[in-house]
């Protein structure tokens, strides 16, 4: 499929999306993918670069930063996961996921040669090119003045012990709750954590994480994207999740949870997210 097909039914895939957030994350996602393909002298990936920087400052125009979560095969943005099944913006979550990458943070002021080098570091191989990205110690994670990229903080995580078939796909809302727990825990890179992490430890690491804008909105994002799955979902796995998203939120306290709140974006995803 040609990249202007792949354009096409990534657009409507990411119809849900404003179609502002559509643009830039299909115009980063083949960035990313231009940047795997070709060497890196080839002609094509400067102008891919500047398309990218362009339709990241139409969005910083009117904003600080902007947060892209990774889950699995789904990005998390603005309280919205992408469909898990478009060839498009799948591809650049399962580059993050395999790079042990949470979310990467984009703030206003980003440069071009900022941009070159985010797309060229996300289209590494992990296999063919060395260690996930972020399973790197925290001073070797490549980092630029204004991109951050997030590490999920630790190499696996088993969710469901002993129920259902290993071999079966997981569930969306399994997923996202994975995505969520990763996401958390990365400040807890130093100790040991447990193959399971339940409700208490996801919370604390939201809780004891430092104020950052980029962390808080992709916590909310997952938040609210499971709300959503929860509330006819049915299942064993579903269940399982249904407890441990009750007990992480019992586990906030207020400041927390103010905090998240305020991150939540418009005044109708706020509400979503109470």
């Amino acid at each position: 499929m040609t990249e202007d097909a792949n354009r096409d039914e990534g657009q409507e895939g990411a119809s849900a999306l404003s179609k502002e957030l559509s643009d830039f994350l299909l115009e980063f996602s083949i960035g990313v993918h231009r940047y795997a393909m070709y060497p890196p002298d080839h002609p094509s990936l400067v102008p891919a670069a500047g398309q990218v920087k362009q339709r990241l400052d139409g969005i910083l125009s009117e904003r600080r930063s902007l947060s892209i979560g990774a889950a699995h095969s789904q990005l998390v943005i603005e309280g919205l996961a992408t469909e898990a099944k478009h060839p498009v913006l799948s591809d650049l979550a399962r580059r993050m996921h395999d790079h042990q990458l949470g979310a990467v943070a984009l703030n206003r002021g980003t440069g071009t040669k900022e941009v070159e080098g985010l797309l060229e570091t996300l289209a590494q191989d992990p296999e063919r090119d060395g260690e996930p990205l972020g399973l790197l110690p925290a001073a070797e994670i490549p980092s630029w003045p204004h991109i951050k990229l997030y590490p999920v903080g630790y190499e696996r995580l088993e969710l469901i012990e002993d129920e259902g078939d290993p071999e079966l796909d997981l569930e969306r809302a399994t997923d996202l709750w994975i995505g969520l727990a990763r996401t958390a825990m990365e400040t807890e890179i130093e100790s040991e954590l447990e193959s399971s992490p339940d409700s208490t430890a996801v919370a604390r690491s939201i809780r004891a994480h430092r104020r950052e804008a980029a962390y808080d909105q992709v916590i909310v994002g997952y938040l609210l994207q499971l709300a959503e799955e929860l509330k006819a979902g049915r299942g064993r796995e579903v269940e399982t999740i249904r407890r441990r998203v009750s007990g992480l939120i019992r586990e906030l306290d207020m400041p927390t949870l103010e905090r998240l709140v305020d991150m939540g974006g418009s005044v109708s995803r706020r509400r979503g997210f109470v």
